[in-house]
């Protein structure tokens, strides 16, 4: 996956997100939606990964109420 993005998204990636799986979700997501450098760094300072972990907790939690 590292080499399906640019070089220097992989280096903010890098030097940005030291948890790997963090990592793997912003190269995903930078394939996926084609960010530019500046969308990938104001969503990592948005902390979108983290936002995403807890809407997936919050959806699973949901899912077993019902």
């Amino acid at each position: 996956m590292v080499r399906e993005i640019g070089w220097a998204h992989n280096v903010i990636i890098m030097e940005k997100c030291k948890d790997e799986l963090e990592r793997e979700f912003y190269l995903k997501m930078t394939k996926k939606f084609g960010w530019t450098k500046n969308v990938l760094i104001h969503q990592i300072e948005n902390k979108s990964y983290q936002k995403y972990l807890l809407t997936k907790q919050i959806l699973i939690t949901l899912y077993r109420l019902d």
